[in-house]
């Protein structure tokens, strides 16, 4: 590994440790006590792998992608979020390349046996909002929502616009911050 990349990778690092604090500490009380804000580690991986063979599940990513994701952009952000010892979500982002926005491009709640599971989307973009606001950026986007569905409950969060596709960018929904 370069030099540049590591100093990179440690000081995005202090970002996003800065950003799960911050972002755990704004949530409410009932979430705040119950929930756990981390990277996506080899725990978080071990607990995901179990969600391939549940038949309410919507999508079908292999997470192990997220080491690859993360070390090929230095300055991206991972979430997992935790009840107790239950994985309840993942998520990956990065900023965009001149740094103005953050993506959000993957995003997956447990499918079955999540407490809270209607706070999970709210959780991450709390995460989300704080990390961007951290590194700069001035918008977040969510990269590609997969169904009509799931860009209806972003919409409820309140603040993004619908952005249609155009000039070789995916359709995407965009807040400023």
């Amino acid at each position: 590994m370069r030099t540049s990349h590591a100093l990179a990778a440690n000081k995005y690092e202090e970002y996003r440790k800065k950003a799960r604090s911050i972002s755990t500490d704004v949530l409410p009380d009932y979430l705040r006590q119950a929930t756990k804000l981390k990277s996506i580690d080899s725990s978080a991986l071990a607990a995901a792998s179990v969600w391939a063979d549940d038949p309410a599940r919507h999508v079908n990513w292999d997470w192990i992608f997220a080491n690859r994701y993360t070390f090929r952009h230095p300055n991206a952000f991972d979430l997992s979020v935790w009840v107790g010892n239950t994985l309840c979500s993942l998520s990956l982002g990065r900023p965009s390349h001149n740094g103005k926005f953050m993506r959000l491009d993957y995003l997956e709640k447990a499918p079955s046996q999540c407490p809270f599971s209607s706070d999970m989307v709210g959780i991450t973009l709390v995460a989300y909002q704080t990390y961007a606001t951290l590194i700069g950026a001035k918008q977040l986007r969510i990269i590609d929502p997969i169904n009509d569905k799931v860009l209806k409950s972003y919409l409820r969060h309140g603040g993004f616009s619908y952005q249609k596709a155009k000039q070789g960018n995916p359709h995407c929904l965009v807040k400023e911050l």
